[in-house]
């Protein structure tokens, strides 16, 4: 159960970085909550949102009346950030621009993808954030099927689950558990805040040593 809304979180994580959450996260006991190696595939913004979440498969017997990615956009509501669970493949398209124009004109703030996507350009042009492992030329049609919509999912090995906090920016990708938000959003504003204040004493040319030892820095996670 999420006791959050995102409209009041969602200016305080993007004043922040994924660093300082996955430090939170660290400090709360949530250590696996970081995915590896996904990153934007083109100069797009951080996004920050509630999970939908889709499983990928490969094509086989089960057949489907709508291409996935259609079945996602029609699912999606404003603020939603579409998390694709696509294997870590690398060889078939997790994701591609008709879909994401659908996502967009939906609401959805963006799409991360656990594998290889395709159509930066329609991406760039819609201004829809896609964060993913990389790019590949190659259709999902006929190859990839969508397995589950709204389900547990598994994304670079981290387990999330819908409606479960994403936060998306240059460093990398975050989940945070539904329940949890408030409470890690607090623990990394203290975080950030006690950053920032390092930096300002260290840009006004303070001894690093000297701000290192005031602060504590590498005793600074309890």
């Amino acid at each position: 159960m999420s006791d959050w809304d995102l409209n009041e979180v969602r200016p305080r994580f993007m004043k922040m970085a994924t660093t300082n959450v996955s430090d939170a996260l660290d400090e709360v006991g949530l250590t696996n909550q970081v995915a590896i190696g996904v990153r934007p595939v083109w100069n797009c913004p951080p996004i920050c949102g509630p999970a939908l979440t889709v499983r990928n498969i490969p094509a086989g017997t089960k057949k489907q009346v709508h291409h996935g990615g259609f079945v996602t956009a029609h699912t999606a509501k404003p603020g939603d950030v579409i998390v694709i669970d696509n294997a870590g493949d690398l060889q078939n398209n997790g994701w591609g621009g008709i879909v994401a124009w659908a996502s967009k004109m939906a609401g959805a703030q963006g799409t991360v993808v656990d594998g290889a996507v395709r159509d930066v350009q329609d991406f760039e042009e819609a201004e829809y954030p896609v964060y993913a492992k990389g790019t590949v030329p190659r259709t999902a049609r006929k190859r990839m099927v969508q397995d589950a919509i709204n389900t547990t999912v598994r994304f670079c090995g981290v387990q999330v689950n819908p409606g479960d906090l994403v936060f998306a920016d240059r460093n990398g990708i975050v989940f945070v558990p539904g329940g949890r938000v408030l409470e890690v959003l607090a623990i990394a504003e203290r975080i950030w805040a006690h950053e920032e204040a390092m930096i300002r004493e260290i840009r006004a040319g303070r001894d690093p040593l000297e701000v290192d030892l005031k602060h504590g820095y590498e005793k600074g996670l309890k």
